[in-house]
C-alpha cells in the first residue's frame, strides 16, 4: 500500500459520547479533518464536543424493545435461565460509517443524522 492512500484506519482508546477537553477540541478538529475520518463524525466533535457513538444499557437496545420476549424465549431453556448477556451491562456504540447508512436499505435509527 502506498503512502498515498493511507489514512486513519482506527482511533485508539476511542470512547463513544466522550466529551472532549475543550481546551484540545479545535486543534483535534484540525487534525481530523486530515484524515480519511467521515466529515459527519468530525461535525459532531465540532458541534457537540462529544466523541460520535453513544454507551447502551441492556434496558436501552434489548429490553425496552417489541421483540425482547420474542427474542428471549426463542432461546435454548439453560441460556434464558442463566444470563443470556453473558456478564455484559452495556455497550458501547460508534456509529456506522456515514456512507453505509445512506446506502443502507433499513438503517438503524441512531445512526442517521
Amino acid at each position: 500500500m502506498s503512502g498515498k492512500n493511507a489514512g486513519l484506519v482506527s482511533v485508539g482508546c476511542y470512547v463513544p459520547g466522550k466529551v472532549v477537553d475543550p481546551r484540545k477540541k479545535a486543534k483535534l478538529v484540525e487534525y481530523l479533518r486530515g484524515t480519511l475520518l467521515p466529515p459527519e463524525y468530525i461535525k459532531e466533535i465540532e458541534e457537540t464536543g462529544k466523541m460520535p457513538g453513544y454507551v447502551e444499557t441492556n434496558y436501552d437496545g434489548w429490553e425496552s424493545q417489541p421483540w425482547f420476549e420474542e427474542w428471549l424465549n426463542r432461546m435454548p431453556k439453560w441460556k434464558r435461565e442463566r444470563d443470556p448477556w453473558s456478564g455484559a451491562k452495556q455497550r458501547t456504540r460508534v456509529p456506522h460509517d456515514p456512507e453505509s447508512v445512506r446506502k443502507s436499505l433499513v438503517p438503524k435509527l441512531r445512526d442517521v443524522h
